[in-house]
């Protein structure tokens, strides 16, 4: 394919049968110590899809996918594209308990999972047939093979939910964004764009293929005829490594990983001047680490942007920006995509509010996905009929229409590259019948960005410890989500109305730092 040719394809399934026929000697996906060209990738979807239909899945099913990023992972989202079925990509870092509410909600007709993840599994009521992919029980062949007679049929159509992600939220319910190939399509374009990808590039994808942020990474790079590099884990060696031995030039890491490249020595070893665009962000980045990362790579374009699992990514992406260029706007996310409006509102009187002023920010455009699965009334809150979608995130635009980012309403902490609701924590924490009351926030951590942490009130005569808590915590939530500090206090600041002032709470946090 020309390096100015744009795929024409408007569905998953499409684009790979396109480069498949075009380009297919064109390396397409290395992973597990092998590499695969885009016509063994698509041969390969083509195995997967004829399988879902063996099975007897119908266009709409959902397929529930709980496994690493790899082979099965990539070539699942392109069958399900063809068979015309959703696949939900499950984080395997959640508990079983949390695994087993998303299996609840989603009802699928079947589920792939990898070997040692199958424990997750257990705490689930009416699992359909499990399909192991690897290790010693793997049938994942034996399922393959039923579909070997089967006619390929393509199913695929633009408005086709392709994917379902869960996203947790104020409520602490989990809710499936459901996406379609429509969204998927338009984010590909944009960012495939504005990331400067093109035939040939080699992208070291780390980001777990559940999150939206791992979607866009490798099939952006798909989208462009290039090359996607899985390694066998998210280490910062190991990813240093994969970007010295195989020249890679684009990648997206959190500032976790960054963090070892700069302040790491046994990493000094390893060449990363081949890269020419990085993607950062997925965490609070404070302080001179990206400065240092880009003294490191001097003649990588840093990026960051912005967006949500329920508009399939990014919406906003600032300019690029390399080691030695002045920074005149410190903080930005970028301005709109495209496609995309950005509006910044009054949450209580849903006006907009003037240039520089803090707001909910709104988003719309065409990436924004269709709703959530099984939730019509928070789907009706967040997604207006005029196309606009409330994020629940605090912002600011300048002017020039650059967004910053300032707070968030949904009291989300981001942690390793995770988010966290701190709802979520609390509901789970209240359930011991020794927490009277407790608040839920983010704390600056060094090394993760942010830790989380928990000020709890004990009811009456309690003698509650630390470890107590944390046991409780871990039985309901994915240790990423347990509390790092637990402050026992004997009451909460609260408002006239009763509401806990968790703005105090922090204020509290930097003076005591300070």
């Amino acid at each position: 394919m020309a390096p100015t040719q744009v795929p024409q394809a408007v569905t998953m399934a499409a684009l790979l049968d396109e480069h498949a026929a075009r380009t297919p000697e064109a390396p397409a996906l290395t992973t597990a110590g092998r590499r695969f060209t885009y016509a063994e990738l698509a041969e390969v979807a083509g195995r997967y899809a004829r399988a879902f239909e063996a099975s007897g899945l119908r266009p709409g099913d959902r397929v529930l996918f709980l496994a690493h990023n790899g082979l099965p992972f990539v070539a699942a989202h392109f069958a399900a594209s063809r068979a015309g079925v959703v696949l939900v990509g499950v984080n395997w870092r959640l508990s079983a308990f949390e695994v087993a509410q998303i299996v609840a909600d989603a009802e699928p007709s079947l589920v792939l999972a990898d070997h040692d993840l199958l424990d997750l599994l257990a705490q689930a009521e009416r699992l359909p047939r499990v399909v192991t992919l690897d290790g010693p029980r793997s049938d994942l062949r034996e399922w393959l093979e039923t579909g070997e007679a089967v006619e390929p049929a393509d199913r695929g159509e633009p408005g086709n939910v392709l994917m379902m992600l869960y996203t947790t939220g104020t409520t602490g319910r989990a809710k499936g964004a459901m996406i379609s190939e429509r969204n998927v399509n338009e984010m590909l374009r944009e960012v495939s764009a504005r990331w400067l990808m093109r035939p040939g590039m080699r992208f070291v994808a780390v980001l777990p293929l559940f999150h939206v942020s791992g979607t866009g990474s490798i099939f952006s790079t798909l989208f462009a005829g290039g090359e996607v590099i899985l390694p066998p884990d998210a280490s910062a060696e190991t990813i240093a490594r994969a970007i010295d031995e195989r020249k890679a030039t684009h990648s997206a890491l959190v500032p976790t990983i960054l963090n070892g490249f700069v302040h790491e020595p046994a990493l000094k070893k390893y060449d990363l001047s081949s890269l020419e665009v990085l993607i950062y962000g997925a965490a609070p980045s404070g302080g001179t680490l990206i400065q240092d990362a880009m003294a490191l790579m001097p003649r990588c374009g840093f990026t960051q942007g912005y967006g949500l699992t329920e508009t399939c990514g990014g919406v906003s992406v600032a300019p690029l920006r390399r080691h030695g260029e002045e920074d005149d706007r410190p903080g930005t996310v970028g301005r709109a995509c495209t496609k995309y409006e950005i509006r910044i509102v009054d949450p209580a009187t849903l006006e907009d509010v003037p240039a520089g002023a803090d707001g909910e920010v709104w988003l719309r455009g065409p990436q924004n996905a269709l709703g959530y699965w099984n939730r019509p009334e928070e789907t009706a809150a967040a997604f207006k009929p005029d196309g606009w979608f409330r994020t629940g995130d605090v912002g600011v635009l300048d002017e020039d229409g650059y967004l910053y980012l300032k707070d968030r309403l949904k009291d989300m902490i981001i942690s390793g590259g995770e988010n966290i609701y701190s709802v979520e924590v609390e509901s789970a924490l209240l359930a011991h019948p020794e927490i009277l009351e407790v608040a839920v926030y983010g704390v600056p951590d060094e090394h993760w960005g942010e830790r989380v942490k928990a000020v709890v009130v004990r009811t009456p005569g309690s003698t509650l410890d630390r470890d107590a808590v944390l046991e409780h915590a871990r039985s309901r939530l994915a240790r990423y989500k347990c509390p790092r500090a637990i402050e026992f206090v004997p009451e909460l600041p609260k408002s006239g109305s009763g509401k806990i002032l968790k703005h105090v709470l922090r204020g509290r946090e930097t003076t005591t730092a300070g």
